[in-house]
């Protein structure tokens, strides 16, 4: 599947991002989409490197997985897990 917009979520906790720090997002995935496959999440979303996502599992039983991005280019951004 694709990326949706929708289920895209930005953290209040952004406001941080002024000051030059992390910004942390949440992304749903009920279709179950590998996000972290290369360039998933489009280019103009303003994500950077080390910006924090959170993305929560089709099972909401499941656990949410912690992630950052790892790279970000013209045509994508690549997040990757949290070790």
């Amino acid at each position: 599947m694709a990326f949706k917009l929708e289920n895209f979520y930005s953290e209040e906790a952004n406001v941080k991002s002024i000051l030059g720090g992390v910004c942390y997002y949440k992304y749903l995935t009920p279709s179950g989409d590998t996000v972290t496959s290369s360039k998933y999440f489009p280019a103009n979303l303003g994500l950077k490197v080390g910006d924090r996502v959170t993305v929560i599992p089709a099972t909401l039983s499941s656990a949410d997985t912690a992630c950052y991005v790892s790279a970000v280019a013209a045509d994508g951004v690549t997040i990757a897990a949290l070790s």
